[in-house]
């Protein structure tokens, strides 16, 4: 770009040079107009930025420039100047500039897909280990409502056991309870040589059975409940270290690339670009006074350079299931 716009300098330069020694034979104002020096310093707007000396001393020399008549010499001067602001040096800081923020707003992009749920939408994979990761989490929650339930259930199980069964081991009595062999088996017993049992442990034996049977129910939920959430965290802590991988290099390059062209974004000084645009066309009207110049000092355009977005906070991802 800066190859561009130096060559672009030269050309005019050697093209005005050529008419101003045309013009000087026609007998117009002999003053020497130092336009070569401003074209230069104007391609190395792109190339290097000025400091503001630099700027300062190109904006005073066009100024200079503008504030003498219109004679041929000047005109044709200001008129190479005017092309080369509008045709060349602007156009092609305005789609640098573009190009900047397309490869600026990429790196956020790039940043933002970390994100665990957006990386899911890309990558099957992922989506598929998060949704079982979802679905674990899901099980976890119903099961421990389910444990929460049956626990408080089984006080009164537990109180209405204890009421029938205060004089008699219900654990030796009841084991050949039919419900007990239907849940949990004869537990190495030989129920089939076991007495049935009397009429008056009924009541006993038939709370106790549903106790145990309860118990065990709760008791499942519990591990039901304890395995989805190992399972949960096995899954979302690798998710988890992928994501913290992710985004401690996305941001990293997102910096290097930030940092690149916030000085990229200084150098094109576009206050002091569309300020010596004004005094140009200024002087369209004729030599441009001192309160005219100044108004142009005072410009303020209304455009907006590259826009830089504000890094998004890394999450927290938790391999435990929150409460």
């Amino acid at each position: 770009m800066a190859a561009k716009l130096c060559f672009a300098a030269a050309s005019l330069i050697a093209l005005f040079a050529h008419a101003h020694g045309a013009f000087l034979s026609a007998a117009v104002p002999t003053y020497e107009v130092d336009v070569s020096h401003i074209l230069t310093t104007l391609a190395a707007l792109d190339s290097k930025g000025l400091d503001d000396k630099e700027l300062e001393d190109v904006e005073a020399s066009i100024q200079d420039l503008v504030s003498k008549d219109k004679d041929p010499v000047t005109k044709f001067a200001v008129k190479q100047l005017s092309d080369f602001m509008s045709k060349t040096l602007i156009p092609n800081r305005m789609k640098r500039q573009q190009q900047d923020q397309e490869q600026l707003d990429a790196k956020m992009a790039e940043l933002n897909q970390c994100d665990v749920e957006e990386k899911a939408k890309r990558d099957a994979m992922h989506h598929s280990r998060l949704t079982t990761a979802k679905q674990h989490k899901e099980d976890y929650q119903d099961s421990m409502a389910s444990y929460g339930a049956c626990v408080e259930e089984l006080d009164s199980k537990a109180l209405l056991k204890d009421a029938y069964c205060h004089s008699i081991d219900e654990k030796k009595v009841c084991h050949c309870h039919d419900v007990m062999l239907k849940h949990f088996g004869p537990r190495n017993e030989n129920c089939k040589s076991y007495p049935p049992i009397a009429a008056e442990n009924q009541k006993c034996c038939d709370t106790y059975a549903e106790h145990e049977k309860h118990h065990a129910a709760c008791v499942n939920a519990h591990l039901d409940a304890t395995y989805a959430s190992k399972q949960h965290r096995i899954i979302m802590g690798n998710l988890c270290d992928v994501y913290g991988k992710c985004y401690d290099e996305k941001l990293e390059a997102y910096k290097v690339v930030e940092k690149r062209m916030k000085l990229r974004d200084s150098h094109r000084a576009w206050g002091a670009v569309f300020r010596i645009e004004c005094l140009i066309a200024a002087f369209e009207t004729g030599k441009v006074s001192k309160s005219r110049a100044m108004a142009c000092k005072e410009k303020r355009e209304d455009h907006q350079g590259i826009v830089f977005q504000t890094i998004p906070t890394k999450d927290r991802c938790y391999p435990e299931i929150q409460a």
